[in-house]
């Protein structure tokens, strides 16, 4: 989704805070990130607090941001970042077989997350690597999924549905929902994962404490397992 120039200029603040993956390093765990739409290539606005507290948590981890366009589009689908994904899991089997994943979403990102989920059954080997699916903002948003949460914890958004949700095969699969590995943030008022319109709410996952903590707490207690 378009981002405001406060938010612009929050991510040249913030773009350097985390260490990209080393070329044939293998790691404990690898958090992918996946920016929104118009955020420029690098870590998105919407994690940095919550992957600076996760790599400081537990050790040994790294972070690779996803290498798209982060372009706007009529088509709703990344096709080349749900591909980096797949192919980042799939190469580190071969690489770093012991290397597990953490897959992080914003916006036209967690779409694009969503979309590897729909390739990676939770039971083949890369579906075991990925211990944790964390999303906000997400265009794909479904009622009813074990994994909605909104900005505090609660599930006053559980109701909501997203912008292309209404696509056929959208959401996130039921085997990945009911696996306990994925949490899907939804802001009150965002409506971006509501279903109606982009609001302000949509550019506030990053500066909401309670979105920072939650994220790591999740991914903390995923990553440690």
């Amino acid at each position: 989704m378009l981002f405001p120039p406060l938010i612009i200029a929050l991510l040249a603040a913030t773009a350097a805070v985390a260490s990209p993956v080393e070329k044939d390093a293998c790691h404990a765990y690898v958090i992918v990130s996946t920016r929104g739409t118009t955020e420029r290539q690098g870590p998105s606005v919407a994690f940095v607090a919550m992957i600076a507290e996760t790599l400081t948590a537990v050790a040994g981890g790294a972070e690779l941001d996803t290498v798209y366009p982060a372009a706007i589009s009529l088509d709703p689908a990344s096709p080349q970042a749900t591909k980096f994904i797949i192919d980042t899991i799939n190469d580190g089997l071969v690489s770093c077989p012991d290397q597990v994943y953490a897959l992080l979403g914003y916006s036209q990102g967690a779409e694009a997350t969503v979309d590897a989920l729909k390739q990676i059954p939770p039971t083949s080997a890369a579906g075991q690597a990925i211990k944790a699916v964390l999303l906000v903002g997400d265009p794909e948003h479904e009622p009813g999924k074990q994994s909605n949460v909104d900005q505090t914890g609660g599930r006053l958004t559980d109701s909501a549905a997203g912008l292309f949700a209404h696509l056929p095969g959208a959401g996130i699969p039921r085997a990945w929902d009911a696996s306990g590995k994925v949490l899907d943030i939804c802001y009150v008022g965002d409506g971006v994962c509501s279903g109606f319109a982009i609001t302000p709410q949509h550019f506030l996952y990053s500066v909401t404490p309670s979105v920072q903590t939650l994220g790591a707490q999740f991914l903390t207690a995923s990553l440690r397992l």
